[in-house]
């Protein structure tokens, strides 16, 4: 348990698009209905509908709050800041580097001009509760101290919102407006230096993922679960695209490198939980940190891809498709027979876990939309139907996530596999409009539709268990 933390807490935004603030009893009957048994599934989904994905979304937004009292909602940065990559992927794909269409908000008006409100209030409510502290420790940027966007024990969460900070800073909207007295691009420079200046180093120069001591996590305990390869490495390539400083690009490559020097089993290939420092430890090969690895790291390929330095960091684009290629190797190799992998991967006595399996399969569709390669595809639809067919509840939750505030058990919700549905389906969709193909689809399809029968319907059947699909 992560003790003597402080827990980020961050006032839910007002001004937020398509959010709405569920009261208390909203809340707790929703709650209930989440955790009521899920229907019996006689075949899987082909995908997940649209009413579905709406479903998911909206809970997203709930999720991505928690009450304390009755007079106070709050948010964790982490969960918002996963919020924004989600919406970003799945909504408004322009501002996100796995697009055909990503550009430079800073440079073209045109994106300028269309930064999304719900982006923009992610942002707004990061400075209003960004610590005064942050000001005070060294007046180093017109004014603005050097220190994290949110009051935070961990470095890396903070991190998160970084992106909706940068983007809000580009948008045409917000012109020069300030909160706090703070603007939002001081802001922004103001995290950045905090990460690169202040924040304690292991020997290797890898940043902690804890703000007081060097330690390296692929994910926290006791109630936040960050992890530093999907927080701070994205933040720091995506500010290097905007501001056209490759030197960005390159630490953010080169904190994915060292955390992968510093957590990863060299049996298994896959990464351990929690490494170095003192206090909690946890060697485990956790499911979800294992996908925010992989995840976090194709974030950061795809941002290089997309800048100006691409064909100056071939190697560095090489070695992040090679890393995240291993994870998701590594992680299949161990799936059950519907294709989930477990909360800790290597052990089966650990439940099956829908979130970590979640994030694995959007990462697997990303490494085809980079048209890297399609070798994990069958792994990522096996995931996606499942998903589709079994842990998507009638109310929109998704089910059989591990539980967000103690990553040992099975929870009843989770903010970030809420999160983590979008990201698969948005990258699923890529995957299909690009000429993919979902065999495991096709083939539920032509049973569905009552389009093979005799040896042709053996035939079929024995495809779908021979990729360990169950048809129950």
């Amino acid at each position: 348990m992560r003790t003597g933390f402080l827990v980020p807490l961050l006032l839910l935004s007002q001004g937020a698009a398509a959010q709405s603030t569920p009261n208390t009893t909203t809340t707790s009957s929703a709650l209930g209905r989440a955790s009521a048994a899920v229907p019996e599934i006689q075949t899987l989904a082909e995908t997940i509908s649209d009413d579905q994905l709406q479903k998911v979304r909206d809970v997203m937004e709930q999720l991505c709050v928690y009450r304390t009292d009755a007079s106070f909602v709050l948010a964790r940065s982490w969960e918002n800041g996963t919020k924004a990559q989600a919406l970003l992927e799945y909504a408004y794909q322009d501002f996100s580097p796995f697009s055909r269409t990503f550009g430079n908000a800073l440079t073209d008006i045109s994106l300028s001009q269309s930064v999304p409100d719900e982006i923009i209030a992610i942002a707004r409510t990061t400075l209003e509760n960004r610590p005064t502290t942050s000001n005070q420790t060294g007046a180093a940027i017109g004014g603005v101290g050097i220190g994290s966007l949110l009051e935070d024990g961990s470095s890396a969460d903070p991190a998160s919102v970084g992106v909706a900070v940068l983007l809000a800073n580009a948008s045409a909207a917000v012109g020069t407006q300030e909160v706090k007295n703070v603007g939002w691009g001081q802001a922004a420079e103001s995290e950045l230096r905090y990460l690169l200046e202040r924040v304690p180093r292991n020997s290797a120069g890898a940043i902690s993922h804890r703000a007081d001591q060097a330690q390296l996590w692929g994910k926290l305990a006791k109630g936040i679960y960050p992890d530093f390869v999907y927080m701070v490495p994205p933040f720091l390539a995506y500010y290097g695209y905007m501001h056209s400083n490759q030197t960005l690009l390159q630490e953010a490559y080169t904190q994915c490198s060292l955390y992968r020097s510093g957590l990863q089993d060299p049996t298994t290939k896959l990464w351990r939980h929690i490494v170095q420092g003192t206090g909690t430890s946890d060697p485990g090969l956790w499911a979800t940190g294992n996908a925010w690895a992989a995840a976090g790291m194709l974030r950061v390929l795809a941002t290089i891809i997309k800048s100006p330095y691409s064909d100056q960091m071939a190697s560095q684009r090489a070695d992040l498709q090679a890393w995240s290629d291993e994870i998701i190797t590594a992680a299949k190799s161990h799936k059950a027979k519907d294709g989930l992998v477990r909360n800790y991967i290597d052990n089966t006595s650990t439940f099956e876990d829908t979130a970590g399996s979640t994030l694995l399969a959007a990462s697997a569709y990303r490494l085809a939309t980079l048209n890297l390669t399609t070798a994990h595809v069958d792994f990522a639809n096996q995931i996606h139907s499942t998903v589709a067919a079994r842990h998507i509840n009638s109310t929109g939750y998704l089910t059989g996530a591990v539980d967000p505030l103690s990553f040992g058990k099975q929870g009843t919700y989770s903010p970030e596999g809420q999160a983590f549905v979008l990201l698969m389906q948005a990258a699923y969709k890529e995957y299909i409009a690009s000429g993919g193909e979902d065999k495991t689809s096709a083939a539920i399809r032509l049973i569905k539709a009552g389009g093979v029968g005799g040896i042709g319907g053996v035939v079929v059947v024995s495809v779908l268990l021979a990729l360990g699909v169950s048809l129950l």
